[in-house]
């Protein structure tokens, strides 16, 4: 492991045990946790998370959560309590770790994220998972890879590329990107040295183009809901997807945030106390809703 990489998670893990120091499980949330979902005993594990009041049965509309961490970082337990304000929102939250790199390169995030909607359906009862109303969110990192992963769902010979089978006749209903990473190009994205972490060879053009989530977007891809804010640095990135999407026909909401009181930061949306985060989680629970036809 690189001393780039060692950096990054032991500032960010110190930085989220800040924030999350005196955050607690609501009363009013079930959780179920550490369910292994694929082979690797660290990584491979999930939560699922339920409005206390729907019991552990009872359909309920998914939430599958991608978590953030530049590629190199983070598991579900660093958003575990941004998962919990989803369900109390009226959903079923799945939030699953993935296997990280350097150690496990791309796709293996891709792969891991196919093995646990294949999960999902295969326990759909057991969960109360109502796989009909099936959505997702992902932020920076993990928007990314919901991002590409939604594009390989959407286009079959795209999907073909991966060294994986990826789950048949499914796609998002639709899915919410914070504060993502859309394109590695050099033109729009300084950090190389990250993405040298990421890919098993940096110099094989094919890897290149297959991680641009913009490169794959076409018009059967689902609903998009973008987030970004005043503070994001990857604020240009959510730009460029809008751009992709209205390109492609494919219909999405653009939410650039302003908060007067502060200067919002790359996925704030995390920090569950702050008033704009409580916001955004109301926001986008509302999108999910008003896609299924609720009025809100």
């Amino acid at each position: 492991m690189s001393e780039y990489v060692d950096k990054i998670r032991s500032e960010w893990g110190a930085n989220d045990a800040r924030r999350d120091a005196s955050f607690k499980t609501p009363d009013d949330v079930i959780r179920f946790d550490n369910i292994q979902y694929a082979e690797d005993k660290v990584f491979n594990l999930l939560d699922v998370y339920r409005p206390k009041s729907a019991g552990k049965t009872a359909k309920l509309p998914v939430i599958l959560n991608v978590h953030g961490g530049a590629w190199v970082y983070g598991t579900k337990d660093t958003y575990q309590f941004y998962g919990m304000e989803l369900a109390r929102k009226g959903f079923a939250v799945v939030n699953f770790s993935y296997r990280l790199a350097p150690e496990a390169k791309f796709p293996a995030c891709l792969e891991d994220a196919d093995k646990v909607v294949k999960w999902i359906f295969a326990n759909k009862d057991e969960y109360g998972l109502d796989t009909g109303n099936f959505f997702a969110t992902g932020d920076s990192a993990g928007a990314h890879i919901l991002s590409l992963y939604t594009a390989a769902l959407s286009d079959r010979k795209f999907a073909a590329t991966f060294p994986f089978d990826v789950i048949k006749d499914f796609n998002f209903k639709a899915i919410v990107l914070n504060c993502g990473k859309y394109s590695f190009k050099e033109e729009v994205y300084s950090d190389q040295d990250l993405l040298k972490e990421i890919l098993t060879d940096y110099n094989d053009k094919k890897l290149h183009d297959q991680i641009e989530t913009v490169e794959h977007i076409t018009p059967s891809y689902p609903p998009v809901y973008i987030m970004t804010c005043t503070g994001d640095f990857l604020k240009e990135q959510s730009v460029l997807l809008a751009a992709t999407l209205t390109r492609e026909t494919v219909p999405f909401e653009y939410h650039y945030i302003k908060d007067p009181s502060i200067n919002l930061w790359h996925c704030y949306q995390n920090n569950i106390d702050l008033d704009s985060a409580k916001k955004c989680h109301e926001e986008e629970c509302n999108y999910f809703k008003r896609i299924m036809g609720e009025k809100k």
